[in-house]
């Protein structure tokens, strides 16, 4: 009786799914500035995956080039919008976590995409069968210029304690993580103003010691051209926050620093037959400029046959099963 017993706690605490608990909402949270040419595609990347329970929220900077009206655009869709000056990409992030209201945090910068509509889903999946605090996956960089071009594969790889002073650290874009731990622990310190990134990691990582699980898969497409990389001088200001975040954690010092970056050449050799794989759906969306939300609306209705929102082969010589929240590019080509 009494094995019986423990066996059903045990499947209940382990094992959610099988009882029926409900999924997680997920918030994501997407900081803007200026850019009108690369966030619809990313709202719409959202907008796309098959999980049904995103909160999404977007914080604005106050932008000046159209990027909030394109956003405005897309009504309630964007569960909530703030615009307004803040402190740089950080504050925005932070004021994103103090609006949700999910059991999960993530992020969707606004040049950065879903690798394909389902990875939600597998976040969603990997909280319900692990009892973990945040999980991540792997990131492919594109060309800015050239989309389709993967210049760059990182791969999260399983994690252990004595990696961080060897310079691991997840790729943030892929990490997803409890809201209350935020809470619990505190968001990004904007005494740091381009690696809080990785003070966030060191300090949920090394000091917390929070549970991780790793999903080896890509989950998002980044566009290279990021604030951290963007200059010879950035570069060394980031090297020595870097190097004062690892003091401040009692992790490391130069060499961990040094590692850090010697970690990220092997990333640059990846064959594309390793980072290439079956169309599945929404795949290769960064292939052409994105729509913005009015163009939307004047697209077919999603309403319409072919499973609701795709092109009959007849009428495009690429595979269908490629698409883009709802709709089909027309030069949607799976080559990734």
């Amino acid at each position: 009786m009494f094995f019986v017993r423990g066996l059903v706690l045990s499947l209940f605490f382990f094992c959610p799914r099988v009882f029926g608990m409900p999924e997680p909402t997920i918030s994501l949270i997407t900081a803007v500035y200026n850019s009108a040419d690369t966030v619809c595609a990313s709202i719409d990347s959202a907008l796309g995956q098959s999980y049904p329970h995103l909160e999404l929220i977007v914080v604005d900077g106050g932008s000046t080039d159209g990027t909030v009206q394109l956003l405005k655009d897309y009504g309630d869709k964007i569960d909530k919008l703030i615009s307004e000056k803040d402190k740089g990409l950080y504050d925005a992030l932070n004021k994103g976590i103090s609006k949700a209201s999910g059991d999960i945090i993530g992020f969707m910068h606004a040049d950065d995409q879903f690798q394909n509509q389902d990875v939600l889903k597998r976040v969603a999946a990997a909280f319900q069968e692990s009892p973990v605090d945040a999980i991540y996956g792997d990131l492919v960089y594109v060309k800015r210029s050239d989309p389709d071009k993967v210049v760059r594969y990182w791969k999260g790889e399983d994690f252990g304690h004595a990696d961080l002073a060897l310079g691991w650290v997840p790729p943030h874009p892929t990490f997803y993580m409890k809201r209350g731990l935020y809470k619990k622990f505190g968001g990004f310190d904007l005494q740091y103003r381009i690696s809080a990134d990785y003070d966030l990691m060191l300090r949920y990582f090394g000091r917390h010691k929070i549970s991780t699980r790793y999903i080896p898969e890509i989950m998002v497409r980044m566009r290279t051209g990021g604030t951290s990389n963007n200059s010879l001088s950035t570069i060394i200001d980031k090297l020595r926050e870097d190097y004062k975040i690892l003091r401040a954690h009692h992790i490391g010092g130069m060499t961990a620093v040094l590692m850090k970056r010697l970690r990220k050449i092997p990333q640059f050799f990846v064959s594309g037959e390793k980072v290439s794989g079956h169309c599945d759906p929404g795949d290769n969306i960064m292939s052409k400029p994105p729509l913005t939300a009015a163009e939307h609306r004047d697209q077919v209705p999603m309403s319409q046959e072919l499973d609701s929102h795709r092109q009959t082969p007849e009428t495009t010589d690429q595979d269908p099963a490629c698409h883009e929240s709802g709709q089909m590019r027309p030069s949607c080509q799976c080559r990734l």
